[in-house]
């Protein structure tokens, strides 16, 4: 006899001698339990929980095959290679979709028991089609680019992150920055990496890095720095020291009455002019042919020119009894 429903059966037997026994059989049927949640929601790329059935009403030993398909149904086409135990993990989906997973149950010689159909369901993440700009490099406190991001879809939400290393993970989210733009600072000098994640529906993409190189900014110095005072016809020199250029300098001197007019200084050193006296200030415009950090402007430097005494001899006619007064400027042109 085979194919039984599920209940308790008595088996009457009678021998050759007339005698009758009576044997109860019971049959059940296992009762199949599924033991995580038969529907899951992912996002491509991110591994689904596992999935794992149990049974109760039987102590045959079992046996497993998992199936999965495209299609909310228990055929049997498509069985999972390895997937052989109560419990099987599926691997993350690589597009979107729906993916239909049950498992068949053998316990001893009892025909295969199909277990509920576990689905999972997964979202697209956002696709980017922008990414930020690959590198740019500018000098301390100078002007930066905008990291710009797009990515199809309506509803995405964006988050930026700063990274000391050329890797988008593992950053800090950057308090506020939350569009699809944004512009890092340029106050310190170094180099600095960030990304932005783009996220939809709880699924997320993230970009590309950007590398944001800053330079230290140009700095240069009048030496000596200081008010000079001098006589005229006296040497004064001034020479520029200049740090973090990159390349070959050039230099123009003017004199900061006249900033319209370069002087024929062009060197690093000049020679400030000082056979008229009076108090003249003077500046250097350093320029490089290399790096962001182009162009500096020192401050400027005072040179004091004093007149140099003059006493010449004179001759006086005057009168006994006669007083005078005699002014070595106004009569003979002293200073």
């Amino acid at each position: 006899i085979t194919n039984l429903a599920a209940g308790i059966y008595i088996l009457t037997m009678l021998d050759s001698a007339g005698n009758t026994e009576f044997e109860a059989i019971t049959i059940t049927k296992p009762i199949l339990t599924p033991i995580t949640s038969s529907e899951q929601t992912v996002c491509i790329g991110e591994v689904p929980g596992a999935l794992e059935v149990n049974y109760t009403g039987s102590s045959a030993i079992s046996t497993y095959q998992w199936y999965s398909n495209t299609i909310n149904t228990k055929g049997t086409t498509n069985p999972i290679l390895g997937a052989t135990t109560a419990i099987y993990i599926p691997a993350a989906p690589t597009t979107g979709g729906q993916t239909y997973y049950y498992a068949e149950i053998i316990l001893g010689t009892c025909d295969p028991q199909p277990t509920a159909v576990f689905t999972i369901n997964t979202l697209a993440n956002p696709n980017i089609t922008a990414q930020p700009e690959v590198s740019q490099e500018i000098c301390e406190n100078g002007l930066v680019s905008d990291l710009q991001v797009s990515a199809n879809g309506s509803g995405n939400t964006y988050q930026w992150y700063s990274n000391t290393g050329n890797t988008n993970t593992g950053g800090d989210a950057i308090n506020g920055e939350i569009t699809t733009t944004y512009t890092p600072s340029s106050l310190n000098a170094g180099t600095f990496y960030y990304y932005v994640t783009v996220t939809n529906e709880g699924c997320s993409t993230t970009s590309n890095t950007a590398a944001v190189i800053v330079n230290p900014a140009l700095a240069a110095t009048i030496i000596p720095n200081t008010t000079q005072t001098v006589c005229e016809g006296d040497t004064v020199a001034l020479n520029v020291s200049v740090l973090n250029g990159q390349g070959t300098a050039s230099y123009q001197w003017y004199e900061a009455a006249d900033p319209t007019t370069a002087l024929a200084s062009t060197t690093a050193a000049f020679t400030a002019p000082t056979n008229i006296a009076g108090t003249k200030a003077y500046y250097a415009i350093v320029s490089y042919d290399q790096g962001p950090c182009t162009t500096i402007t020192t401050e400027t430097v005072s040179i004091v020119v004093n007149q140099t005494p003059v006493i010449a001899g004179d001759n006086l006619t005057i009168y006994t009894g006669t007083e005078f007064t005699y002014d070595p400027t106004t009569e003979a042109g002293n200073t």
